[in-house]
């Protein structure tokens, strides 16, 4: 394969999971050129197919389009067997085990948290066995939020701990961010609302190095739902303006639903009830 047409096809990659966060459209349009042209070369670019689907399936997920989001995992999957994955180079497996993460995320949508863990404790035996840090980071999360959506906060935190201590050798900013933002959500599920706000910030301070216009939004949110159980009203109030401002140029529903019904919670605590 041209060297050049591998250059080519790997900048698509990178530009689309850059910014599927902020421009879903963008990041969509990028990541099918870049399918297009991987799986037309000869032979078939895998590295540049499986993060494609990738991506892609980050997308689906992002617009709640979770049939094609598990699709789009696991047409990438079924290019490497499992078992070949020792044979292949690092950057396939890595690639590989992304799109699997992309798999057990799906799951989790369409058919709820056990499924979920089922798919994310292969990926992380499998990310062990190849000395994959960041994907055995990425697993543990995963595991982790499924846990805390299943009432298991101890564990939950376990989890996280060991999450996070492998991250700390990485330069991996977007996961990290997102694995402090889940730490300071369950933080605020225990009444830990302190050092759930600790958390938060560092995952929108994350966020704001990235560019991620919705991962700071989201955090905001968090920041501002901490500060209005610590009673910092006029703190939750300006907060949540700065997340609302950041979330109407986008098209996300669900953080400005959620958003928006937890100023009217805070409007009412401050007796605001028109």
């Amino acid at each position: 394969m041209d060297n050049d047409l591998r250059g080519q096809i790997d900048a698509l990659n990178r530009q689309a999971w850059a910014i599927f966060r902020h421009d879903p459209p963008r990041a969509q349009a990028l990541s099918q050129a870049a399918l297009a042209q991987a799986s037309q070369a000869q032979p078939p670019y895998l590295q540049g197919v499986l993060e494609s689907r990738r991506t892609l399936s980050q997308v689906c997920v992002g617009r709640g389009d979770y049939p094609q989001a598990l699709a789009h995992a696991e047409a990438g999957m079924q290019l490497v067997a499992a078992e070949a994955l020792d044979a292949a180079p690092t950057a396939v497996r890595h690639a590989w085990l992304m799109a699997a993460h992309g798999r057990a995320m799906a799951l989790n949508y369409l058919q709820g948290a056990q499924d979920s863990l089922v798919q994310l404790y292969e990926n992380l035996a499998l990310a062990e066995r190849l000395g994959d840090t960041l994907a055995q980071a990425v697993a543990l999360n995963g595991i982790a939020s499924d846990r805390h959506h299943l009432g298991e906060l101890d564990e939950a935190r376990a989890l996280y701990a060991r999450c996070l201590a492998l991250l700390q050798s990485l330069d991996e900013p977007f996961w990290e961010a997102l694995a402090r933002y889940n730490v300071g959500a369950l933080c605020e599920d225990r009444q830990e609302y302190a050092e759930g706000l600790q958390y938060v910030l560092q995952a929108l301070q994350l966020a704001e190095r990235l560019d991620d216009t919705l991962g700071q939004a989201v955090a905001l949110n968090g920041l501002a739902s901490n500060h209005h159980h610590l009673g910092n009203l006029d703190e939750a109030r300006a907060l949540y303006a700065r997340c609302l401002a950041l979330l109407q140029p986008l098209d996300e529903p669900f953080w400005e639903a959620l958003a928006r019904y937890n100023v009217g919670a805070l409007c009412e605590d401050r007796q605001e009830y028109a």
